[in-house]
């Protein structure tokens, strides 16, 4: 029995293994190496050298929406619901040259002074791991204003009723 059960989670280990390894494919396979870099040291989260926010993660419970137009014409919209508990939810839409696509995330998130965290466990249906760190700048029981540590894309997002 001891064997059976070894060889099945060294079988489930593997397929996990796998489907990593394929998502980092598809991703690697389809990036465009001549874009800008991923980061960079001069974005507004490394330059940013203003004391820590002492806000409670409590002010970011709540529904928040957002919208942010990037470099290339592309416009995302977004509204999200955090949850006291750690959990969030958001429904976004991309706007460009080819068309719309609405997606919805779900996962964890955190805040502790500086750092604003997000993990991404499932988009739509399917279960993910995407981990993205930011650095605080504003943060009000309206207004939100946050800078992606890896992207450089600095948000900012309103409270909703």
């Amino acid at each position: 029995m001891f064997k059976i059960f070894c060889i099945a989670l060294v079988s489930f280990c593997l397929g996990i293994g796998a489907t990593i390894g394929y998502e980092f494919w598809v991703l690697t396979a389809t990036t465009n190496l001549e874009d800008k870099p991923e980061f960079s040291l001069n974005s507004r989260a490394f330059q940013d050298a203003s004391s820590c926010l002492t806000s409670g993660s409590k002010v970011l419970v709540g529904r928040w929406q957002g919208k942010k137009e990037f470099d290339d014409g592309t416009m995302q919209t977004w509204v999200m619901l955090r949850k006291e508990d750690g959990t969030y939810e958001s429904e976004t839409i991309f706007f460009s040259e080819y068309g719309n696509e609405k997606h919805r995330e779900s996962g964890l998130w955190s805040y502790s002074d500086c750092l604003y965290t997000s993990v991404t466990h499932f988009v739509g249906e399917h279960p993910v791991i995407y981990q993205e760190v930011y650095r605080v700048h504003e943060l009000d029981d309206a207004k939100f204003v946050y800078t992606n540590y890896r992207t450089g894309n600095t948000y900012t997002i309103y409270r909703s009723l």
